[in-house]
């Protein structure tokens, strides 16, 4: 068969390509690497000072994931005039939820520091309640990179616990399983994001 029965691909990339960019080159982007979901890095700057802190280590060691949900809901004015709707983007909220996993061990240092963490916020017994500067929390957040340089920092500012699920999924099975898996979920007033440069 005639080659002019086909078209060459390069007479119609020539006239119209707004694909162009399409190559491996560019999207290989000199190597540039991926963000990575596995190089992060959380503490607690302050913790609540009412209530006991296992310490930094522990909550590293054992905490297995994190879930940020940081604000960012961007607020609308309207004005309708002669049947026009003109809109205007204004304000930013900074307030979110973050979400912590854990693994907890024989000592039970993460369960007591949630459940003391509870308790002052509102006793179960007598429903007393500790004062709100004396059981909030600041804590930080760091993603980093392949050389464990950081890439971005969310410090959340007056976090308080909306949840702390502490479960213990007793059975009778021959084979037992891991009774440690606990969640606290954070509510935080204000969030501060921090990008950081990546040196050359």
């Amino acid at each position: 068969m005639p080659s002019s029965y086909f078209l060459n691909p390069s007479d119609i990339l020539n006239k119209n390509n707004m694909l162009d960019y399409i190559t491996y080159e560019n999207i290989a982007e000199e190597n540039r690497e991926l963000l990575l979901s596995n190089l992060w890095d959380f503490e607690f700057i302050t913790a609540p000072a009412a209530v006991f802190f296992p310490g930094n280590e522990v909550i590293k060691r054992r905490l297995t994931s994190v879930q940020l949900s940081p604000g960012g809901s961007i607020g609308n004015v309207q004005a309708t005039i002669r049947g026009y709707t003109i809109q205007q983007a204004a304000g930013v909220s900074s307030n979110g939820t973050v979400s912590l996993s854990f693994i907890d061990k024989e000592d039970q240092a993460i369960s007591m520091f949630i459940r003391d963490w509870q308790e002052k916020i509102t006793c179960m017994d007598n429903k007393f309640m500790y004062r709100k500067e004396d059981t909030v929390a600041t804590c930080r957040l760091v993603h980093l990179n392949t050389s464990r340089i950081p890439i971005a920092q969310w410090t959340l500012i007056t976090c308080q616990p909306s949840n702390g699920t502490i479960s213990r999924p007793f059975s009778s099975e021959e084979n037992p399983s891991n009774a440690g898996d606990i969640n606290l979920d954070l509510n935080f007033e204000h969030m501060h994001l921090d990008w950081k440069n990546i040196p050359e």
